[in-house]
């Protein structure tokens, strides 16, 4: 069983651009390009290690404003302080979540296979909504664009969700799990 792993940051190349890597890839269609001068030599920021926590191979930190947020398998969401690496609060629930979140404003989204899409309030982990999406939650990462949360479930639901209410928008049943973004 592993009781730790240590997660390293290299997080001096978004420190220098002064960006918000607000979800996987950076943007709404995953690119992953940055804007900016980046300069030579990089170099990891910090590190910080996670008691009795599991990270997925697809993980990838988002950042926005001075956090770094972090989801773990053992069903945890992480904001960290940019500049330390230091857990500022730590949100846990029963499930596991198997991708990234994504920072929409003030929010922390984030599916998990508990069922719920959580949105955390991003200065304190406070749960600000949650919404069910039914059995076997999620696996997949939260896309955002204009408002709008968009995200694939186990069950085969594909759904646009107003980030800010929580509300279904639309659903679509795909007839097939969604477990990528």
């Amino acid at each position: 069983m592993i009781t730790g792993i240590p997660l390293i940051l290299a997080l001096i190349l978004i420190c220098q651009t002064q960006i918000e890597w607000d979800m996987i890839r950076n943007e709404k269609h995953h690119t992953g390009f940055v804007t900016g001068e980046i300069k030579a030599p990089l170099h990891p920021a910090w590190s910080t290690y996670f008691l009795s926590e599991r990270f997925g191979s697809n993980f990838e930190p988002v950042f926005s404003e001075d956090r770094v947020f972090v989801n773990t398998h053992n069903g945890s969401v992480y904001a960290l302080d940019d500049e330390s690496g230091k857990a500022i609060w730590r949100f846990h629930t029963d499930g596991c979540f198997l991708n990234s979140p994504a920072v929409f404003r003030n929010l922390v989204i984030s599916g998990c296979t508990d069922g719920y899409l959580y949105a955390l309030d991003n200065k304190s982990g406070e749960v600000k909504w949650s919404l069910y999406a039914g059995q076997g939650g999620f696996s997949a990462a939260p896309v955002i664009s204009d408002g709008k949360i968009f995200i694939g479930a186990r069950n085969g639901i594909f759904l646009a969700v107003d980030a800010l209410s929580g509300k279904i928008i639309w659903k679509q049943n795909t007839a097939s799990p969604i477990r990528q973004t």
